[in-house]
């Protein structure tokens, strides 16, 4: 199958609706709700949100969960649907329809708890919460587009328990990155020590005049993340190719 198919897309789509339907209402529900408690009290903003990127990324990190088991995986593997197509249904359902859907669904919940606040208290009704709901911006976007093809790499990758293991590489991973930062910092301000915390300084202060203008640093920074995204997404179909050989 070296040609791309909308038939096999289309029933690729249709098949994981058909099983997963009733698990992913559940879920969004459960969203909804998280979303109404925000809406009514914004003490939940910062809960609810925690709580979005955490079901996000589980289903990121289980998007591939059926090669877990060999006969989920066998029969999963046996779909008449090449590997680049299993892949690009997988990367829509986890960064398009998932993160789009438990959005929604937060909105909608975070509009519904607004509605009972006012009906309660007898309030003026407003549109804060839901402002707040939509105080994402590009960058975390980015971030978390950046997380989710890591974990969703990591489902295909791992045979078991692949959230738990992309975990522990990520906090390996920082721990090494600190752990560098902060004997880099040691070294170049030559032993001294720093007022309050060894990360209270920026580029922008290091490097007043510079090649590290926070301009450009922005522009790699977000360069880097789409590079990162895009190659994890090659690896996890690449990846997928190798277990179906």
């Amino acid at each position: 199958m070296s040609t791309i198919s909308l038939n096999r897309i289309q029933y690729l789509f249709s098949k994981y609706f058909i099983e997963n339907w009733k698990k992913d209402l559940s879920n969004f529900l459960i969203i909804f709700i998280i979303g109404g408690f925000s809406g009514y009290n914004t003490a939940f903003f910062n809960l609810s949100k925690i709580i979005f990127v955490i079901i996000a990324f589980i289903y990121a990190g289980r998007i591939f969960g059926m090669l877990s088991y060999k006969p989920k995986g066998m029969n999963y593997l046996l779909i008449p649907a090449s590997a680049g197509e299993k892949t690009l249904v997988n990367l829509i359902l986890a960064n398009i329809y998932y993160l789009a859907a438990l959005y929604i669904c937060y909105m909608l919940g975070c509009l519904f708890g607004d509605l009972i606040h006012t009906f309660i208290y007898g309030v003026v009704f407003s549109l804060d919460s839901l402002r707040y709901a939509l105080s994402f911006d590009y960058k975390t976007i980015l971030l978390l587009l950046l997380c989710e093809s890591i974990l969703i790499f990591g489902s295909v990758y791992f045979k078991r328990k692949a959230i738990i293991k992309v975990a522990l590489y990520f906090f390996c991973f920082f721990l090494l990155i600190m752990i560098v930062d902060s004997s880099l910092l040691y070294f170049f301000t030559e032993h001294q020590n720093i007022v309050d915390s060894p990360y209270n300084y920026t580029l922008a202060k290091s490097f007043p005049e510079g090649p590290f203008n926070l301009k450009y640093w922005d522009i790699f920074a977000i360069g880097g993340t789409i590079f990162f995204i895009l190659f994890f997404w090659v690896l996890s179909f690449l990846r997928l190719k190798e277990t179906e050989v």
